[in-house]
Formats: structure tokens, sequence, C-alpha cells
């Protein structure tokens, strides 16, 4: 035993987490406006570019709530408030539309703030 030469088992080589990586903030921020404009509210997909999945759903979920509940509120709420209101009431609920593109905007500035590794200005999940 003492003439013999012990081996060494060589270590597997890690494979680079992609999730580490520093990613380009202007590219997160346009795929995070790609996807809230063009795929309807999937803003978050700008996480999950990131490697932040569970935000990056979570928040596709909140903008998919929120496109439905204005949908609910402009056609049955509105058809029930312009029955009441000889038709001027289904005007006053057309302006809460603007809160999808303030709510996809709020998160491509996170997803931007994010990647720049700053203080982001919504909540963060913990994956």
């Amino acid at each position: 035993m003492a003439g013999k030469k012990e081996m060494k088992e060589e270590e597997p080589v890690k494979p680079k987490v992609v999730a580490g990586e520093k990613k380009d903030p202007t590219i997160a921020a346009l795929i995070a406006l790609a996807g809230g404009l063009l795929v309807g509210g999937a803003a978050g997909a700008g996480y999950i570019y990131l490697g932040k999945v569970k935000k990056g759903i979570v928040y596709i979920v909140a903008a998919w709530l929120l496109v439905g509940l204005l949908f609910v509120l402009t056609t049955i709420g509105g058809a029930l408030l312009g029955a009441v209101t000889f038709g001027f009431g289904a005007l006053c609920v057309i302006p809460l539309w603007i809160l999808v593109p303030a709510f996809v905007l709020g998160i491509v500035y996170d997803v931007y703030m994010e990647a720049m590794g700053k203080k982001t200005i919504l909540p963060d999940i913990k994956e």
C-alpha cells in the first residue's frame, strides 16, 4: 500500500447557473414591455428572463386578474350603470383601463431596476 499512489477522483464540473448571471437591463425591460403590451399583460416575462420565475408568474397572474376584473366592470357594470344613467355611466368606467398600462409600465420599471441591482418599487416575492 505504501508504494501505490492514491488516485483522487476529479470533481464533476458544475454547470453555470444562468439565473445568477448578470442580465442586460435593457433586454429585461424590453421583454417585460413586449410581454405586457403584446401578450395581454404578461409583463412578468421580464422577471422570468432575470431568473425570478415565481415573481414573474405572480405578476403575470395579477395582470390577467386585473384585465379580467376590468372586463367584467366595463361590460356588465358598464351596461347596468349605463341603463340607469341613460348611457353616461358606461363612459365613466372606460377610464379604468388606464390601470392596465400603468401596471405594465410599473412592472417594466421594476424589472429594469432589478436587473440593475437597485432598489425596486414592487414587493419582492421569495423564490
